[in-house]
């Protein structure tokens, strides 16, 4: 099995393997509590959020496309992550959704930078997504999603950082050295945030 990095021509088949397995994911599923709804705008999405990560050449998938792993680089600030979202196509996202959907996105987007700009206050290596097809689950596709980038961190002696919102993804994370450092409920909601760090390689 292959990692390689995202192509333009890959984002749809890896966009559409992060769509399936984030079909249960707890933020999604707060956004878009109706299945149907969920389904088709993860499918709309995922595909633009791979090719705008894609850009900055920081997005791995393997090569039958079974996940996908988005890092944002600790040189890429916010507002250019941001940018490269529009250009890839997202901009058009909040028309799709429903009142209702759009103030829970703004919402979860809000606490989700916020908690973000608190906790990484130097350079780090920024996981936004990790995913795996569920049929693909348990092959150890995540490790090799994750090589290529950590073995970059470890190289440059930098920190990594990721949010999680299901408390099993801690297990996973905690196998390649991250350890939670905050945790709590988002504002007004059931939904729960774990912000994991890997400290920086110090030796080598």
């Amino acid at each position: 099995m292959e990692v390689i990095p995202i192509l333009k021509e890959h984002a749809e088949a890896a966009g559409h393997a992060l769509a399936r397995a984030f079909m249960d994911d707890p933020v999604d599923s707060y956004i878009l509590p109706d299945p149907a709804r969920r389904e088709k705008l993860l499918h709309y999405a995922f595909p633009r959020w791979v090719w705008g990560t894609a850009r900055r050449g920081h997005a791995y998938t393997t090569s039958d496309f079974a996940g996908a792993a988005l890092w944002r680089s600790p040189e890429l600030s916010v507002w250019i992550w941001v940018w490269d979202q529009f250009v890839a196509g997202l901009w058009q996202a909040p028309f799709l959704l429903y009142p209702k959907e759009l103030l829970r996105l703004r919402q979860v987007h809000t606490e989700a930078m916020n908690r973000m700009r608190a906790s990484i206050t130097s350079p780090h290596w920024v996981l936004d997504v990790l995913g795996v097809s569920p049929d693909r689950q348990g092959e150890g596709i995540s490790r090799k999603l994750l090589e290529p980038a950590l073995a970059r961190a470890d190289a440059e002696r930098l920190p990594c950082y990721l949010i999680t919102n299901k408390e099993k993804n801690i297990a996973i994370y905690g196998r390649f050295g991250f350890q939670v450092i905050k945790k709590g409920l988002m504002s007004g909601t059931e939904v729960m945030f774990y912000e994991l760090r890997r400290p920086a390689l110090l030796n080598k």
